[in-house]
């Protein structure tokens, strides 16, 4: 008889490899992620066949999926099998995990994290996470693989309180603090929420946008820097020209995100996009269910990109 899996494709693994999990249960810990040709023995198996306890040849063991083994009858009952609707797994190291109210980061999760969802936004922008290692709590939609019809999912209003995670107005940056500025041909630098390029983009800076770089992660990758304006956030180092050495920058060992917000719009500004109507929205929606993510980008032909509003790193 022909083996079918019952476990969502994104739990069990990637193209390449397959997670290791320390229970046969879709929630559980991934221990170890495993090349799917590297040699295994199954040792038992849950109930229904679709996991197997297995060992690896330098001594690990644990649970995977059944990847398509039909004849396991023989193997002992070792395990009881958990398939948990709704979970999902976390794609984005150190992602922000908001409370309820949408005015404080809780905890931020760390990569392969499995969470349960209960519930989406109504644009789709964020998902409910239900359990966590923590306190329950919002997330960004796209920072997630696994989710299979967000569209069954229960609705609840939800939004970021922008006044409670604005501008750090208690940190007060002055002309004689400046150590630094994006490069002239760095228009359109991302100031981000966290060091990593998968983080949330905060806004784009212009060149020339004069800086404080107060912090450095481990590696001199990414700055830690404050604007004149009164906002934080992180930005590559290649895209900066420091005015003091770099090794003059305290080290931050344990980066952590700073507070989201959304910069206010300026009087008069450039309506730099308008006029969407539903049918993107659909479009957009379509997009995410697909796995396409909202803030990865290709440009093909453009000969606009000479602009303060192009999106750079």
């Amino acid at each position: 008889m022909l083996f079918v899996s019952h476990i969502p494709p994104a739990l069990v693994g990637t193209d390449t490899r397959v997670f290791l999990r320390a229970i046969p249960a879709t929630t559980s810990t991934i221990e170890l992620i495993v090349n799917r040709t590297a040699p295994f023995r199954p040792i038992g198996r849950t109930e229904d066949s679709q996991w197997l306890q297995v060992t690896l040849d330098d001594g690990s063991s644990g649970w995977i999926s059944n990847p398509g083994i039909s004849d396991v009858e023989s193997l002992p009952v070792t395990g009881v099998s958990q398939i948990t609707p709704n979970v999902v797994l976390v794609q984005t190291d150190g992602e922000p995990l908001y409370s309820e109210s949408g005015d404080v980061i809780q905890t931020q999760l760390a990569y392969l994290t499995p969470i349960t969802i209960d519930a989406r936004s109504e644009d789709n922008m964020w998902l409910h996470v239900s359990s966590v290692p923590g306190p329950a709590g919002w997330l960004r939609a796209d920072a997630v693989s696994g989710l299979e019809a967000i569209d069954t999912l229960a609705q609840q209003t939800f939004a970021l309180n922008v006044e409670s995670v604005a501008a750090d107005t208690d940190r007060v940056v002055s002309e004689e603090d400046v150590n630094g500025v994006v490069q002239s041909s760095a228009g359109g630098l991302r100031l981000r929420q966290y060091p990593s390029s998968e983080a949330t983009i905060l806004l784009n800076l212009p060149a020339g946008t004069r800086l404080v770089a107060r912090g450095r992660t481990v590696d001199d990758a990414w700055l830690l820097i404050d604007i004149l304006e009164g906002y934080s956030g992180w930005v590559s180092t290649q895209y900066i020209e420091l005015q003091v050495s770099l090794t003059t920058i305290p080290t931050i060992n344990d980066s952590e995100p700073v507070p989201f917000f959304i910069p206010p719009t300026p009087e008069n500004g450039v309506a730099v996009m308008s006029g969407i109507g539903g049918g993107a929205v659909e479009i957009f929606r379509r997009g995410r269910e697909m796995g396409n993510r909202a803030n990865v980008f290709t440009t093909v032909g453009d000969s606009l990109t000479d602009t303060p509003y192009f999106l750079r790193q």
